[in-house]
């Protein structure tokens, strides 16, 4: 497919620093190539179409494939804005349950390198992915998660996607799944029409050639 072969000549960006020099366009088509490279399918979607949303989700998708390695910004600098601007990454702004309180048994929590409050709320930036636990992989700060139970990766205001954190839908806000269960629909319907679109093309130029092919032999009856 045309659209496809576009796609697999794109020159996959490493690092999120060269994430800061491309257009919302680029952004797009480095979603796709990882999207095709890492075989995600639609389980990463773009709930927001703007460039913090695009820069978010390929941000997830390099922490996927090479961890903390491709977080190379200056410490506090999140990456998003296309130009630098250092935001806080401390426990000003921790990330907990989403839009929700969190509990803990004692009053501070610690989690990777951060520490915040038990109680303390914090905005969601992004849902990145959905999984539906088999029982055995382990979610990061959930751990192992009973089989058939859906969990989400959540993405925070302030902190970058290679801090791995998951919760389980009854713990993520109504509005935020909503909007992400749309975006995943809009992605599927895009990528439906797609296909049908390269399927019609394909049968125009067979249909084409057999024209063609018609034509040159009844030129040769002559």
């Amino acid at each position: 497919m045309a659209e496809q072969k576009r796609v697999e000549a794109v020159v996959l960006m490493t690092r999120y620093s060269e994430l800061l020099k491309l257009s919302c366009d680029d952004l797009k088509d480095q979603l796709k190539a990882w999207r095709l490279k890492l075989g995600v399918g639609a389980s990463f979607a773009v709930t927001q179409a703007n460039r913090t949303a695009y820069v978010l989700q390929v941000q997830a998708l390099l922490a996927a494939e090479y961890g903390k390695a491709a977080n190379d910004l200056e410490q506090g600098d999140a990456g998003t804005d296309g130009r630098g601007v250092l935001r806080k990454r401390n426990k000003d702004k921790p990330p907990g349950a989403a839009g929700r309180k969190r509990k803990a048994r004692s009053d501070v929590v610690e989690y990777d390198g951060y520490e915040w409050a038990a109680d303390e709320e914090f905005d969601l930036d992004a849902i990145v992915d959905k999984q539906v636990a088999d029982g055995e992989r382990i979610f990061a700060n959930l751990g192992k998660v009973s089989k058939g139970i859906l969990v989400y990766r959540l993405v925070f205001k302030g902190f970058p996607p290679d801090m791995e954190w998951w919760e389980p839908r009854s713990e993520v806000g109504k509005a935020a799944l909503e909007e992400f269960e749309a975006a995943l629909s809009r992605e599927a319907a895009e990528k439906e029409a797609e296909e049908s679109a390269e399927a019609e093309l394909k049968q125009m130029e067979t249909e084409l050639c057999w024209v063609s092919d018609g034509e040159s032999d009844a030129d040769n009856d002559l």
